[in-house]
């Protein structure tokens, strides 16, 4: 029986790759969150930080789920500096990466 060739087809909603030659790099600091490294040190510092910053600020007591750069990375010149480090729960880190996107969007239009 003959076998069916490999579809050349993406998945739904896959980014397409970017065209060969083309210059397109990659942004250093999103592929820095995939290293080994990073999530060794993530999970270490949620370790010592269980507790969600913000949250606490306000009183509340909620699991620390993510390690995020209080000093957005574009903005930041050291992406390892654990100073710019905070624990937060998803909530709160969803709302903050929320308003540092339009931030350094606003600052990229304003240089």
């Amino acid at each position: 029986m003959p076998i069916k060739p490999k579809s050349k087809h993406r998945l739904y909603g896959s980014p397409a790759p970017p065209p060969r030659g083309s210059g397109y790099v990659r942004e250093k600091s999103r592929s820095e969150y995939q290293t080994y490294r990073w999530h060794k040190a993530s999970r270490l510092f949620r370790e010592e930080h269980p507790l969600c910053a913000e949250c606490f600020r306000k009183g509340i007591i909620t699991a620390s789920k993510v390690t995020d750069h209080i000093i957005p990375v574009p903005v930041c010149d050291d992406f390892w500096d654990s100073g710019n480090w905070q624990a937060l729960c998803e909530s709160c880190h969803n709302k903050k990466a929320g308003k540092d996107k339009k931030t350094v969007q606003n600052s990229k239009r304003t240089r």
